[in-house]
């Protein structure tokens, strides 16, 4: 982009290109149930699936269109080439890094934070680089469409919100190779289980609401007590919150989050909760809050 003389503003559309998101993928029909709930249509008749889909191989092999088809033994192979392209040509493009071997390291501690606020000086510390150069290479991966982040919601400064940003990796096949999960079965069973889901699923309502009209601002919550509330779609003036749990037996306490949201803004106007986990269909766990399985994104 720098080295192009126009600014060619009003003769360019610039749009985003994400993973592809698993009904792309697998050629299956659009969904529409985000739309219909923003829009107030909560209606889950037409949802009801005696066999839902495999989850764990989804996260496993991501949303790459070039490793979609790839046998998966070749799967591992790809990442390291993409990985190594990545730092030794990509990221000499953008940034002046002074160590590709510990940026390399960097890339791969972030594939284990995704999901998470980052702390720069403990990122630093791990790395044994200072704060500033941990959140310089951190910017140089966002602009190299490998990490994104998500605003702390707060309407103003508010003693009782906190305000990072919670940042997430761009692809989970990327971060399962990262972290040398070798197969989709061994997810089940790992410490990442959690953050891959969440990152998964996020990735997905991104991918999703990109494609909408006018797209809705994301949010994530978080509050000085510790109720966190992963994903806040605000438009025309409502907000919408989500929880994201690896779970398939969700019970009310798992929105305990959304009703401290409601305290904390009492003024705004929050529609129904939904938590979306791995439930088999969905399930009313009271007036204002839904359990809704992944996927109906």
């Amino acid at each position: 982009m720098r080295d192009i003389a126009e600014s060619l503003a009003g003769r360019v559309a610039v749009v985003p290109l994400y993973p592809m998101t698993w009904r792309e993928a697998e050629g299956a029909a659009k969904g529409a149930f985000l739309k219909n709930w923003v829009a107030g249509d909560i209606g889950f008749e037409e949802f009801a699936s005696p066999l839902p889909p495999a989850l764990y191989p989804r996260i496993w092999r991501g949303g790459y269109p070039g490793i979609l088809d790839l046998p998966d033994h070749l799967v591992g192979g790809y990442w390291q080439s993409y990985l190594q392209t990545y730092v030794e040509r990509d990221v000499r493009a953008v940034a002046n890094i002074g160590s590709l071997q510990t940026f390399g390291r960097f890339i791969r501690l972030l594939g284990a934070l995704s999901a998470q606020e980052i702390n720069y000086a403990h990122l630093g510390r791990d790395l044994g680089v200072d704060r500033k150069t941990a959140r310089s290479w951190l910017e140089t991966v966002e602009s190299t469409f490998l990490w994104f982040s998500l605003p702390a919601f707060s309407r103003n400064p508010v003693k009782r919100m906190a305000g990072r940003p919670k940042g997430y990796f761009a692809d989970t096949g990327f971060i399962c190779q990262l972290q040398k999960i070798s197969a989709p079965d061994a997810i089940g069973g790992h410490p990442l289980l959690g953050a891959l889901f969440e990152t998964w699923v996020v990735l997905e309502i991104i991918k999703v609401v990109q494609a909408w009209p006018v797209a809705p601002e994301i949010h994530h919550f978080r509050s000085y007590g510790g109720a966190e509330v992963d994903l806040i779609l605000e438009i025309n003036g409502t907000l919408f919150p989500i929880e994201i749990k690896a779970k398939s037996n969700p019970t009310r306490n798992d929105g305990k989050a959304i009703d401290t949201l409601r305290e904390c803004f009492p003024k705004e106007r929050i529609g129904p909760g939904l938590i979306l986990c791995a439930v088999l269909s969905p399930i009313r766990l009271d007036e204002r809050l839904f359990a809704v399985p992944w996927w109906m994104l």
